[in-house]
């Protein structure tokens, strides 16, 4: 488990779920749709961009506790030193049947036992309210999706600003109570990353090609759009009936077929839920690309569609002259409207990405030709995965906690000036936001 060499060994959480999960982190940028709010929430272009910069470091910081919280797990309950102390977990452990459920709460049960009484209690009150303010962002998300992008498009007229608020209010309640009587029926019997991966993938697979073709591609076409969503979905869900009942299956296909063991296991090697993710994006861009170029009649106005030249914005414009950076700070993204302040932060982030994929160059190519012992492995993922992640996590407490006091003193003074634009409801009239449409 510390040496990345051995998961070769691994069916499920192998190099082809490293490779497939990297290609598709870019491939589904901005594309997941719990982050919509956030998404489209910056007053400007450019701290969407800081956003995005804050927020990848904030993950980073994320998934340092995720490390920590599992080492500390399997050490409590692995451990010669802790094994008295540990049978109580050890035992609610035993009672959990099924074998993949009994994996995926190992850490939330050794927790639970390991930690004082005080700590634990902070520890559940942290973990609720993260909990909660997910099922807030959530709710919103799917709430207002299904007005916004299915009932709006499909009215002949549009809402009132009272009507629309109460559409959204009835929308969110509507997708809460689902999701409370979803979560009494469904059982999770497969790892909960797997899980993730191929019922994301229903909308996941298709959209990042939608998104993707259609901001930087002028042939895209709408056709292509519809073809490559119920590709990604129609991919996702068979993907999802073939690995849950594979076991199945498999002992079908050996049955009737005794010679056919060594493909049965090349097949069981792959048959994981990230894997048909990254079937489902795969089809889905092929799909994309096809249709386009069969359905494509005229090239589309890719300026008019980002406000670029003639259609530039006139507020934007004034306020974002010139803003363009030249050579690796153009490629990196930073350009003049970063402050001296958000370019301190944008170059500490990239050299930091850098130094990090630099050393794991250097140690995957120097692990091709003379493999390191365990006890180097150890030690490098305890410097990295945890030292760093610790002196990161308090020093990003402390900035990010002064920092969001701060801006929410900027955004509840905005709030009180901000214009509104009733026109701008989120419909889109002749490839034009609605409330960009002269009045006739």
């Amino acid at each position: 488990m510390l040496n990345p060499y051995d998961s070769f060994k691994t069916q499920d959480f192998n190099i082809a779920f490293v490779i497939i999960g990297a290609i598709g982190t870019i491939y589904i940028t901005m594309a997941w749709q719990g982050n919509q709010g956030y998404n489209c929430a910056a007053a400007t272009p450019h701290e969407a961009k800081m956003g995005k910069i804050l927020g990848g470091w904030r993950g980073a910081i994320t998934y340092g506790m995720i490390l920590l919280l599992t080492v500390s797990a399997f050490t409590y309950l692995n451990h010669a030193e802790y094994h008295q102390q540990s049978l109580a977990a050890q035992n609610a452990l035993a009672a959990v049947e099924d074998d993949t459920i009994r994996t995926q709460v190992q850490v939330p049960v050794a927790i639970a036992h390991f930690l004082p009484a005080g700590v634990s209690g902070m520890f559940l009150a942290a973990m609720l309210f993260l909990m909660l303010s997910t099922d807030t962002t959530y709710l919103h998300s799917w709430g207002s999706m299904i007005v916004q992008d299915i009932i709006l498009p499909l009215r002949k007229k549009p809402f009132t600003p009272k009507g629309q608020l109460r559409y959204l209010r009835l929308s969110i309640t509507a997708v809460a109570v689902f999701v409370f009587f979803f979560s009494l029926l469904f059982k999770q019997n497969t790892y909960i990353l797997m899980f993730f991966a191929i019922t994301g993938a229903i909308y996941l697979g298709g959209a990042g090609s939608c998104i993707i073709g259609g901001l930087y591609w002028k042939r895209g076409t709408t056709a292509a759009a519809w073809a490559t969503m119920l590709t990604g979905a129609v991919v996702a869900i068979v993907g999802h009936f073939l690995v849950k009942y594979w076991p199945e299956w498999k002992e079908v296909i050996l049955w009737s077929y005794p010679d056919s063991k060594t493909t049965v296991n090349i097949i069981n090697y792959f048959m994981t839920g990230q894997v048909m993710w990254g079937l489902s994006y795969t089809t889905s861009i092929l799909v994309y690309v096809i249709v386009s170029l069969r359905t494509c009649r005229t090239p589309f106005n890719m300026d008019r569609l980002l406000h670029r030249g003639k259609y530039a914005i006139e507020d934007d414009s004034k306020k974002h002259t010139d803003a363009d950076g030249k050579g690796l700070f153009k490629i990196i993204g930073i350009d003049k409207q970063f402050n001296r302040t958000d370019r301190g932060i944008a170059y500490f982030v990239f050299v930091w990405g850098m130094v990090q994929f630099v050393a794991w160059a250097i140690i995957t190519i120097w692990n091709m030709f003379s493999r390191w012992p365990i006890e180097w492995w150890s030690t490098y993922f305890w410097v990295v995965g945890v030292g760093i992640v610790l002196v990161g996590s308090i020093l990003s407490g402390i900035w990010f906690t002064w920092g969001g006091i701060v801006d929410l003193r900027h955004f509840f003074r905005g709030l009180k000036t901000l214009k509104r634009n009733t026109a701008d409801d989120g419909r889109v009239i002749g490839h034009i936001n609605a409330d960009e449409v002269k009045p006739q």
